[in-house]
């Protein structure tokens, strides 16, 4: 592509001695490799054979093709001519990601910008360097650092007064702020819990409906998200929120109340009973909280009724259980030796003991 001023990310309209940025292989000649600098609007650089490898190669195109994105350290700056030397031996893999995370952010700023153009329409040249400046380029300046203006952006999202520092007309801020909320939106997240509700009591699965509502209604943050309690299988059930990611600790305190008040509400009852299956927890790859690692077991026990037959004189542990099939099976094998050891006697005719048919 040929150079366009007002497509460059930054204020300065060329790279500082020593800067990396990112390029694309626009040819590839016998004596190096020309480019075109992807964030200062497609101005041209090169690569110099020496430049390109610190190991032996052969050819040139055995190392770059036509297309390939690459990032080079600016080595050597005309500014009369406009004439950019780049080097690709002299970056380090940590160079390379830090210059794909700054490219990567230079180019949403300026994407947002441009959008913000063509809402106004703003067509000409003059105009589009004028919009940058009054935005992304004046937010860079005032932070001392470039892509700066991507911070302000995503706070803008949540408190769109931070645009009041960008001079702008009130018809530019608003297409401005419409073009952000439009883009760029806060990551969520996603938490779960399961917990187990019962009642043994007369108003049984009502006591449960009311517990589980109630829960419901207690669980809610700031910014207006609220907890979903939905059926597992009982007695489980599972206690969704999703929210910003930046407020997972609110999130968090907002399950946990929606818990409390689950088991505040359901011990009231008479025969009701609770227990914390799973501490919340964040999902990532799934929202199925059956599909979740072990987790911590029992947090409350106050009422639940599996734990409250121990002191039943008819009911039994599982080690005794155990022990009386394993008493039976003892009975059983004996019983079969026995019987093995008469059939082996009634066969042989060793034992005077038993009486053969004829004698």
């Amino acid at each position: 592509m040929s150079w366009n001023p007002e497509q460059r990310f930054y204020s300065q309209p060329l790279p500082a001695v020593g800067e990396f940025v990112k390029v694309r292989v626009t040819r590839v000649t016998s004596l190096g490799v020309y480019t075109e600098l992807l964030e200062y609007g497609g101005q041209e650089g090169m690569i110099v054979s020496s430049e390109l490898a610190k190991t032996f190669f052969r050819s040139v195109h055995q190392l770059v093709r036509t297309g390939k994105a690459l990032c080079c350290k600016v080595i050597r700056v005309n500014e009369k001519k406009k004439y950019i030397d780049l080097s690709k031996k002299r970056v380090t893999p940590e160079d390379d990601e830090a210059c794909h995370a700054r490219y990567t952010r230079g180019k949403l700023v300026q994407s947002l910008v441009l959008r913000t153009c063509q809402r106004l329409d703003i067509q000409d040249a003059g105009s589009v360097l004028g919009m940058f400046e009054k935005t992304a380029w004046l937010l860079d300046t005032m932070a001392g650092r470039e892509t700066a203006a991507l911070d302000v952006f995503k706070d803008a999202v949540r408190t769109p007064s931070v645009l009041d520092q960008c001079p702008v007309s009130p018809e530019e801020r608003e297409a401005l702020l419409e073009t952000i909320r439009s883009r760029l939106k806060e990551p969520q997240l996603h938490l779960c819990a399961v917990i187990a509700v019962t009642c043994w009591g007369p108003e049984g699965v009502d006591a449960v409906k009311d517990a589980l509502k109630h829960g419901g209604q207690e669980g809610a943050d700031d910014t207006g998200a609220k907890v979903k309690i939905l059926y597992k299988e009982a007695p489980y059930y599972n206690i969704f929120l999703e929210t910003v990611a930046r407020k997972r600790a609110d999130g968090v305190a907002t399950i946990e109340a929606a818990i409390a008040a689950v088991r505040n509400r359901i011990l009231q009852y008479d025969g009701g009973g609770f227990r914390l299956v799973t501490k919340p927890t964040e999902l990532r790859k799934t929202r199925h909280c059956a599909e979740l690692p072990g987790e911590e077991e029992v947090t409350y026990d106050e009422g639940f009724s599996s734990d409250d037959s121990e002191d039943d004189e008819t009911s039994c542990s599982v080690e005794e259980v155990r022990g009386e099939e394993s008493d039976e099976l003892a009975r059983k094998a004996e019983q079969s030796l026995a019987d093995t050891d008469v059939l082996r006697l009634l066969i042989s005719g060793e034992d005077s003991g038993i009486v053969q048919d004829g004698q």
